[in-house]
């Protein structure tokens, strides 16, 4: 059964001031095509006689002009935030041996999170358990990457798996999440290994995947504190799609969060929007204005820039 955060003690681990925190610093090289893409998908990316500068929220990312012999140029990612911003240039290889990646092997874990990109409402983490003999099940309700599905039916589809895979749940609302002073791919990794360990109580599977935020490394110092941190896990981009367990993670979190916004919408009478848009702001804006600030901290997250921009 699927259990809250708020089940689960408050983290244990030394607290870190985020003032203290040393930014990160990460180096690519980009073929032409990745760098014509780099440029062409930021709007408000700055030119330089040397170089292309864009500032996201708490790192900066620097494309070099020069071409290096072998084609490529420079791309230089700094910052408090800047290994969340890195991972999409990372191969990330897995250690693990005997587990390639893209192989699947079973019985598995996969799990995936659900929230971090939307200003509103909870982070969802969930870890699933499939065995090679759940496939025809999982292929007649037809699942895959949640972002590929509408709502309307992971709602319908979601019901029909609980009670029949064992998955691990949970949820961090906003108002603990800004209470943490970790960033935010540290916060994914503690709760990704916490599911690992709620489930392992339940089932022994023979390989366990998540579907990758952070480097490999990263990740596990991340959990460098954590007594009893799963390891061995394979760490796949696009996981959702080269592994059932991953996939069927994705799925129940995204239903676990679309329930959770309902039930939040109810308590504060308001129907909350979901991702990071100009509208989301507006709606922020109004919520902000009528509700408090009180009420805004509940339910939005302070780390946002979104954040700032509606309270001042």
């Amino acid at each position: 059964m699927a259990r809250p955060l708020d089940h689960y003690p408050r983290y244990s681990l030394r607290v870190k001031m985020m003032g203290m925190l040393e930014p990160a610093s990460f180096s690519f090289s980009l073929d032409e095509e990745s760098a014509r893409r780099f440029i062409s998908g930021r709007p408000h990316i700055e030119e330089t006689p040397l170089s292309y500068v864009y500032r996201g929220n708490g790192y900066t990312m620097t494309l070099f002009k020069k071409v290096h012999g072998d084609g490529t140029r420079k791309l230089l990612i700094q910052g408090r935030n800047a290994e969340e911003a890195a991972a999409a240039y990372s191969s990330f290889p897995s250690s693990k041996a005997g587990k390639a990646k893209g192989e699947n092997i079973y019985p598995q874990i996969g799990s995936d999170e659900v929230g971090t990109g939307d200003f509103f409402g909870p982070i969802v983490v969930v870890a699933a358990y499939v065995e090679e003999k759940d496939l025809p099940f999982l292929s007649t309700i037809g699942i895959g990457d949640s972002k590929e599905f509408p709502d309307e039916q992971i709602l319908a589809k979601v019901p029909l798996l609980l009670g029949k895979i064992p998955y691990s749940e949970l949820s961090l609302p906003p108002e603990r999440l800004n209470e943490l002073p970790y960033n935010l791919n540290e916060i994914k990794a503690r709760m990704h290994d916490q599911a690992y360990r709620h489930l392992l109580k339940k089932v022994k599977p023979k390989a366990i995947y998540q579907d990758q935020f952070a480097p490999e490394k990263t990740y596990y110092r991340y959990l460098s504190e954590v007594e009893g941190a799963v390891k061995g896990v394979v760490f796949e981009t696009k996981g959702e799609s080269k592994h059932p367990s991953v996939a069927l993670a994705s799925f129940i979190a995204r239903y676990a969060f679309l329930r959770k916004m309902e039930a939040m919408g109810k308590e504060y009478g308001v129907d909350f929007p979901l991702g990071a848009s100009s509208e989301v702001e507006a709606f922020a804006r109004r919520f902000y204005r009528k509700k408090g600030l009180e009420a805004l901290r509940k339910t939005a997250k302070e780390r946002f820039v979104t954040f700032s921009r509606v309270i001042s």
